[in-house]
């Protein structure tokens, strides 16, 4: 039985452990020799005695000082183990920590093996069929974070799963036009299994044959180079993506799944500038958005391209203020287009990266643009838009970035002291909800301050400090970085100290090498890695933990 088995001081020892059991499944047990365990990782001495760690205590092992509170909290664990101990990894969402030193001892669920083979209908022989096997959680326990497994192989493959729990299996041929569609099966298994998946003949994959053409005029002309691809409307299941060839002709495979599928196209980099669109086709008088697919040839009708102005090249120069070129900056072009009687979600995209030279070139069309620039995340200059350029024969264009705003301040523990080399990430918080952050990293000095230049506007500062200060990290919400920018310096507090083993199923087993990191809720709701760890060879762990999210 898998679960979680957490030690807190000895007279809650039996209350703790009903608690556990009930809640997670649980259970207790004697803890481990701590004289005998070997550090998972080496903080410096800090103390010897309580009184040197003022309102805290001082870990009588580590010997580095605690905070003086710990309220209670909530946490989430992932423990993943080694790859080559073929055991399945651990997520519990929901661990209660009490007390100055809690112990949690963590015991990874059951292991099934999944073993098989990769079979092709009627014997039906593809040369060269290699699949590639994935199994990934239906549900996960911690959002974002599967439990999968995977391997590649042209005979036998093995999983190792996690029993109990739902996978879909997704079987795939690499590379771009191998023409089979992907293949899913979802299983649960308690017992370790030998199963043969059969892919279906492709001969026998209902087929959607058409052409992608452009509008010149009177007449038409084949688009080759353009990627095509059938989407089912109602599970978002992919059919093949092809490349039009010279003709603007295509063949898509689809699966064996009643409904209907989007036709999506796709600029590719070396074929036409043309946006990425899902089309409407035409059928008699009527446009639909979807297309039916049946056994045997669909034929589709033409995907026409209403784009009857000649593309150019336009050569976009980055330079700073005082005009030295900018290289590796992103460069892009963005045009939304309207939804007509030929497409809808129509977006117009070019990009580049400047060169040495700070100069970029984009093939486009004659349109309006948002355009932006992008300077690498380690460069001190801001970004760049301009949301309504509009340009007819305006080829060369010439930006000068400005610095970026800078974020300043100190490091220092609770003591005062610095805390120097500890990692800075300024995170620029979207303006948009649920868009994109965006990160700047830096380090403290040997003084503990530090200097990163980010974007303006709302803004979070996480510090990591290095292991062997035996500080936590810990992260200073609710800024913003204005035009001026800011100054802000920032205290990190003693940690809590948690520690445990790692154990085999049934805990008969511990396990070195397996990584344990800890996640919290933060104010938005969605899960944070709040520490991080690695067991030693006795299969143990110590966990520093900063306040709470």
């Amino acid at each position: 039985m898998t679960g979680i088995r957490r030690r807190g001081v000895r007279s809650a020892l039996a209350v703790l452990c009903w608690a556990m059991l009930l809640a997670l499944l649980g259970a207790c047990g004697a803890s481990t020799d701590s004289s005998a365990a070997a550090l998972a990782f080496g903080p410096t001495p800090q103390c010897e005695v309580d009184t040197q760690c003022g309102q805290g205590s001082c870990h009588t092992e580590l010997r580095i000082c605690l905070a003086g509170e710990a309220p209670k909290r909530t946490v989430g664990f992932i423990v993943e183990p080694k790859e080559d101990q073929h055991l399945a990894p651990a997520h519990f969402a929901s661990v209660a920590l009490e007390g100055p030193t809690p112990t949690v001892d963590i015991t990874l669920p059951k292991t099934v093996t999944l073993t098989g083979r990769v079979t092709v209908e009627n014997n039906g022989l593809e040369p060269g069929l290699e699949a590639s096997i994935v199994a990934v959680a239906e549900e996960d326990v911690i959002d974002g974070e599967n439990r999968a497994a995977q391997t590649v192989t042209t005979d036998e493959f093995t999983l190792t799963l996690q029993a109990g729990v739902a996978y879909t299996i997704h079987i795939t041929a690499p590379g771009p036009d191998t023409g089979r569609p992907a293949y899913r099966e979802s299983l649960t298994l308690t017992e370790d299994s030998y199963q043969t998946f059969l892919l279906p003949a492709m001969q026998s994959l209902p087929t959607l044959v058409g052409r992608v053409v452009r509008i010149a005029g009177t007449r038409t002309e084949p688009l080759s180079q353009l990627r095509v691809t059938a989407i089912h409307v109602d599970t978002g299941h992919a059919c093949t993506a092809v490349t039009t060839g010279k003709l603007g002709d295509y063949r898509l495979r689809c699966p064996h799944e009643k409904g209907s599928y989007a036709i999506v196209v796709r600029p590719t980099a070396d074929g036409p500038v043309v946006p990425a669109f899902r089309a409407r086709l035409a059928w008699g008088t009527s446009f639909i958005d979807h297309w039916p697919v049946r056994a045997g040839e669909n034929h589709v009708p033409d995907i026409r391209v209403p784009l009857e102005s000649p593309d150019f090249d336009v050569t976009i120069q980055v330079r700073s203020p005082d005009g030295t070129p900018i290289e590796g900056a992103e460069v892009g072009l963005v045009a939304t287009l309207p939804d007509g009687q030929t497409w809808f979600d129509a977006e117009l995209r070019r990009t580049a990266t400047t060169d040495r030279n700070g100069v970029a070139i984009l093939s486009a069309v004659a349109a309006g643009y948002e355009l932006w620039v992008t300077p690498h995340a380690g460069q001190p200059w801001a970004d760049f838009r301009e949301l309504d350029w509009i340009f007819t024969e305006e080829l060369v264009r010439v930006i000068t970035v400005e610095a970026r705003e800078r974020v300043r301040g100190s490091v220092v523990s609770a003591s005062g002291a610095p805390v120097p080399y500890a990692t800075v990430t300024v995170r620029r918080l979207s303006d948009v909800e649920g868009g994109e952050a965006r990160e700047f990293v830096g380090e403290t000095t040997d003084t503990g301050s530090f200097d990163v230049p980010s974007e303006s506007g709302p803004v979070e500062i996480e510090v990591k400090p290095r292991t062997e200060s035996g500080l936590p990290r810990v992260v200073k919400r609710g800024l913003v970085l204005g035009d001026d920018g800011l100054t802000t310096d920032i205290t990190v507090p003693a940690p809590l100290i948690v520690e445990g083993s790692v154990f085999s199923h049934g805990g008969e087993a511990t396990v070195p090498g397996a990584s344990v990191e800890a996640y919290e809720q933060g104010p938005s709701g969605a899960w944070e890695r709040v520490g991080d760890a690695k067991t030693d060879e006795t299969g143990r762990y110590f966990l520093m933990l900063g306040p709470a999210q």
